[in-house]
């Protein structure tokens, strides 16, 4: 999980700096993929968190 996590923080980076330029600007298609792009990172940060807290439920369920 925490190379996946650098790796997609490495991954927004990039994104970032994409939409920053001229060229996306002029590209409605690009940008419109760049949006998708984002909300997919989200999606699975998302998904990162959710699998920690089933973990850290299940601990605290195996401890109880």
């Amino acid at each position: 999980f925490i190379q996946m996590s650098s790796e997609l923080v490495e991954y927004r980076k990039q994104l970032t700096e994409l939409r920053k330029r001229e060229i996306v600007k002029q590209n409605p298609d690009l940008a419109a993929y760049l949006d998708y792009s984002t909300c997919f990172y989200h999606y699975i940060k998302l998904l990162e968190l959710l699998a920690e807290s089933s973990q850290a439920v299940a601990q605290l369920q195996g401890r109880v």
